[in-house]
């Protein structure tokens, strides 16, 4: 991470688009990556059988995704505070 906000994601929204730099080009994040930035990796998309489904509905579902991974960090996060 640097000043220039390499690395850094906003937060996925629903029916947003992200523009993104993919070695030098400029490109609009497809689903797959939304759902990864979100903390849905590809074990858990599987199970879920989301590779069948239309780009535009991962990154929908990527908007409204909060995964276990999430809810686990932020109980942790909330205990150390106490």
């Amino acid at each position: 991470l640097d000043e220039c906000g390499r690395g850094h994601v906003p937060c996925i929204r629903p029916t947003n688009q992200y523009l993104i730099l993919d070695h030098g080009e400029a490109k609009v994040a497809d689903g797959n990556l939304c759902l990864a930035l979100q903390g849905i990796g590809t074990k858990e998309a599987a199970a879920f059988k989301l590779g069948q489904e239309s780009d535009s509905l991962k990154r929908d579902l990527a908007g409204n995704a909060f995964c276990a991974n999430i809810c686990c960090a932020m109980m942790v996060a909330a205990l150390l505070t106490m």
